[in-house]
């Protein structure tokens, strides 16, 4: 059984992501980073990202590849770890097991060199077009 199943599938994993962009748009500094893009798009996005990252079958997510889909956003390496830390207070607080947060968190860990924008000096996007 993969993380996927044993944590509950999609009703469980949507329930994450939505609490999880719950707690970045409560932070101005944050919420910056998804200006102009819509909210049930992003977390439909991101369900299917996280499904994968917990052991769903890949075809599920067709997203870019994340280096083309940050790029322009010029995320700090600070700004990452905090999002990181929310997600990661999220699935502990979701109930998942020791094991299987680092499991999960090394795997965003390993998204890092391709999520912060290499001139993030001030960790200010550019902006993004409506999608």
């Amino acid at each position: 059984m993969n993380l996927f199943q044993k944590y509950g599938g999609t009703p469980t994993v949507s329930k994450i992501v939505t609490s999880f962009y719950g707690q970045v748009y409560s932070r101005p500094h944050l919420k910056i980073y998804f200006d102009g893009v819509p909210l049930p798009k992003l977390i439909q996005h991101q369900v299917r990202f996280m499904s994968m990252v917990m052991g769903q079958t890949p075809s599920a997510y067709s997203g870019q590849a994340m280096d083309r889909a940050h790029q322009r956003l010029n995320i700090s390496a600070g700004h990452f770890a905090e999002v990181a830390q929310i997600l990661a207070d999220i699935l502990r607080g979701a109930g998942m097991e020791p094991a299987d947060l680092e499991t999960v968190m090394a795997a965003v860990a390993g998204l890092e060199s391709a999520v912060v924008g290499s001139t993030s000096a001030k960790g200010k996007p550019e902006p993004l077009a409506n999608n």
